[in-house]
């Protein structure tokens, strides 16, 4: 009998989590999914960070992002804050507002860009964030896809500049989770060569792996680690490399509001 019931709870389990949450929290890469007409979805989580001079590569690891459906190829975003210790600015923290726009959607390709911009905190003062990254999917499989983004981002006062391109390949787990695996490639201009001053950056090669557990159709937990794997010669120390994320995703449905219509009865003479 108890056996019965376990095989019950598991096809339930099965069926409420067909459709899949997705989520720009899912590695370090960020979706082409556009939320539905008014859907709204929140994607909160900690990070710990032991990378030095990385404000910029983890803009996509905020604390808590907000997602908002406008319409089919639009959404917008509001990414608050998780305040971290970083190796040159102690207690940073990044809030920003972004846009997300399809502009590639086939049944094997997804492509979309995502820009904003934000400010940057620190203990010291502020600084304008700005930023723009392309997620793009190649559908390689039903349950197999390639993921890739190019995305450059400016910390303006004090200047930082950063960019750098993410590949992973995401295998689906039957309908209830996904595992990702990658790299994550990141060349980061800390200091210009001017006024004196020797140029300082660095380049940074990670690897990735990342999984995302959904509970239900509208809920989903992930974790994610990414590990240096080469480092550039010459260059300031990154402090142990490593970084470590996780979170929970929220999804709330949309309705289109092409729905959302009064109907007018005829008047009766």
């Amino acid at each position: 009998m108890k056996i019965l019931k376990v095989l019950g709870l598991l096809l339930f389990v099965n069926s409420i989590c067909k459709a899949q949450v997705v989520s720009d929290r899912l590695g370090f890469i960020s979706s082409t999914s556009i939320l539905e007409d008014n859907g709204f979805q929140i994607e909160a989580g900690h990070t710990y960070n032991g990378t030095n001079y990385s404000l910029l590569n983890l803009s996509s690891a905020t604390g808590a992002v907000l997602r908002k459906g406008v319409n089919n190829m639009l959404e917008v975003q509001i990414r608050l804050p998780e305040y971290y210790t970083d190796g040159v600015n102690p207690t940073t923290g990044l809030t920003s507002v972004m846009a997300k726009i399809g502009f590639a959607r086939t049944a094997k390709v997804k492509c979309s860009v995502l820009g904003g911009v934000g400010i940057a905190a620190f203990s010291g003062g502020v600084g304008l964030y700005m930023g723009m990254s392309i997620p793009a999917q190649l559908e390689l499989t039903q349950a197999l896809r390639l993921r890739a983004e190019p995305s450059f981002n400016l910390l303006i006062l004090p200047s930082r500049e950063s960019a750098g391109i993410s590949l992973a390949i995401q295998q689906d787990i039957k309908d209830a989770a996904k595992v990702e695996v990658g790299v994550n490639s990141r060349f980061i201009l800390i200091q210009r060569k001017e006024f004196g001053k020797e140029r300082i950056f660095s380049e940074v090669l990670y690897g990735t792996l990342a999984t995302q557990i959904n509970l239900t159709k509208f809920i989903a937990l992930d974790a994610a680690v990414q590990l240096p794997l080469a480092i550039g010669e010459n260059q300031p120390a990154i402090g142990n490399g490593m970084v470590i994320k996780g979170g929970l995703v929220i999804s709330f449905a949309g309705k289109p509001w092409r729905e959302k219509k009064v109907k007018i009865e005829p008047e009766v003479y």
